[in-house]
């Protein structure tokens, strides 16, 4: 039994510190949130999109985060409630309901356009992803999102 829980234990210190490039990853990536957040709170009067029923908590976001061409694009993504956010996770690719709200909310044009960018490979630098929460952090500050 102890192997076990060897295996499944969580770390609790990082072996090696985070390369700039995964800082200035994390850097935008809470920066964006931030974004999102307050951009559909302010939209859909702070309730989720999805079920229409919590409130928001998170980012969410309809394509996997993984893949850097829709990652930081807002359209892509919404405020949600934290049990929508999850069960997209544990469903992806079985329901229909996350791809109809994203449609309804982006329109079937725009969907096809993320969808499509969705499947191309783009690579960034530690750079361009400090530049790209420099400009969102400009929207915000100008309210304009």
């Amino acid at each position: 039994m102890g192997f076990l829980y060897k295996k499944f234990r969580t770390k609790t210190k990082r072996k090696w510190p985070k390369s700039p490039y995964q800082r200035a990853k994390d850097l935008l990536d809470d920066v964006f949130s931030i974004l999102i957040r307050t951009r559909d709170r302010r939209r859909y009067g702070g309730v989720c999109p999805i079920c229409k029923s919590r409130p928001i908590e998170v980012c969410f976001h309809f394509f996997p985060r993984g893949n850097l061409a829709t990652r930081f694009e807002p359209d892509a993504s919404c405020g949600s409630c934290s049990p929508c956010n999850m069960g997209e996770m544990l469903n992806r690719n079985r329901t229909d309901k996350y791809k109809n709200a994203l449609i309804g909310m982006v329109g079937q044009e725009r969907y096809d356009e993320l969808e499509r960018q969705s499947r191309s490979k783009v690579k960034m630098s530690a750079e361009d992803l400090l530049t790209s929460k420099r400009a969102i952090e400009a929207k915000m500050a100008k309210g304009d999102f």
